[in-house]
């Protein structure tokens, strides 16, 4: 018996109005897969009724809503709860604050910000493997993915947790466009994932070519950079296409801000493609890590966009911002004062 029979079989017969409001709820849970069905079903009932399970319906949509709110919120502060070690072990090795990884909170909706930070997690989990000699494909998920990694040891139970439960969390929210987590959460979120993917930088991108660094130069090591000094550079900007070409730019601090305003450490100028804070390089613990500070036109390293997730540089990489491209070099070695000679009388 087909639906509409049912609900014919249900209006022609006098029934109590609990048991046909129960049946006909039961059926409304299929409106996803059968909306218009419904629809023209609803519409050959008697009006009131059509309105009443209209009704019934908006509050178990609201209901769940709602619902999703608190338990999105009472998850998050146990996240909270549970990272305070980790958010130790991240504090202590950061030289300074990490700079913001995408628009001003108050320019963005509490579900733009969650479903954000929830790509970036994803895009480091991936990073993560890569880094660790791990093969994917295509048809690897993220869950897959992070057991494969504690199987490791490269990451620990904790950030297991984080990373299971700050994905669960998004992927409910990417599944449905109707759910709205509180403001106040959202962020609360966004700064458990950035703190999540700070950690997994500094413990597993910045380690995860142990083997290969054996074959670097001292200077690099997987990755690693010497440390900024005065006077000695962490790494050497050398333009080689659009309006820096043929210029250097010595990296002589641990953040060193690129844009086209006067502020920044390098400051590019004659390249309309280039916004005023446009990115930025930051020295973490040998390692060094190109940021995108929210750009029209977006940071590119080797041509593959730098999106939520920092990427890890290394020597000879390209970076391009608009129309201009760098390629990382190796700091020249400071050379020692020479004194005048001695002159002996």
């Amino acid at each position: 018996m087909g639906v509409e029979n049912i609900l014919e079989y249900l209006t022609s017969r006098t029934v109590q109005l609990t048991t046909l409001v129960l049946a006909i709820t039961t059926l409304l849970t299929y409106v996803v897969v059968f909306r218009e069905q419904v629809a023209l079903l609803l519409s050959k009932l008697p009006r009131p009724l059509a309105q009443l399970l209209s009704n019934i319906s908006l509050v178990k949509y609201v209901v769940g809503k709602h619902a999703f709110q608190i338990e999105f919120g009472q998850q998050v502060q146990k996240a909270k709860g549970r990272a305070k070690g980790i958010a130790a072990t991240v504090m202590a090795s950061r030289p300074m604050p990490v700079p913001n990884l995408s628009r001003e909170p108050g320019k963005q909706t509490g579900r733009d910000l969650v479903l954000a930070a929830w790509g970036a997690l994803q895009q480091i989990v991936y990073d993560a493997c890569t880094a660790s000699h791990m093969p994917l494909t295509p048809a690897t998920r993220i869950p897959e993915a992070i057991r494969r990694l504690g199987n490791a040891n490269a990451i620990n139970e904790e950030i297991a947790y984080l990373l299971n439960l700050l994905y669960d969390l998004g992927q409910r929210l990417a599944d449905d466009p109707g759910l709205r987590p509180q403001e106040g959460d959202a962020r609360s979120y966004k700064e458990l994932a950035d703190l999540v993917v700070d950690w997994m930088m500094l413990s597993v991108l910045a380690w995860g070519n142990g083997e290969e660094s054996k074959s670097r130069r001292p200077t690099e090591v997987g990755g690693r950079f010497v440390q900024p000094q005065p006077g000695d550079p962490v790494a050497l900007l050398v333009g080689i296409s659009g309006p820096v070409r043929g210029q250097r730019f010595a990296m002589a601090q641990e953040h060193y801000r690129i844009g086209s305003n006067a502020d920044n450490d390098l400051c590019i100028t004659g390249d309309d493609y280039v916004s005023a804070h446009h990115a930025s390089l930051r020295y973490e613990k040998g390692s060094l890590f190109l940021f995108d500070q929210g750009s029209r036109n977006g940071s590119f390293l080797n041509e593959k966009q730098v999106r939520g997730t920092p990427m890890l540089v290394r020597q000879d990489d390209q970076i391009r911002f608009g129309e201009s491209v760098f390629q990382v070099a190796e700091a020249p070695t400071p050379q020692p004062t020479r004194r005048p000679p001695t002159i002996v009388h």
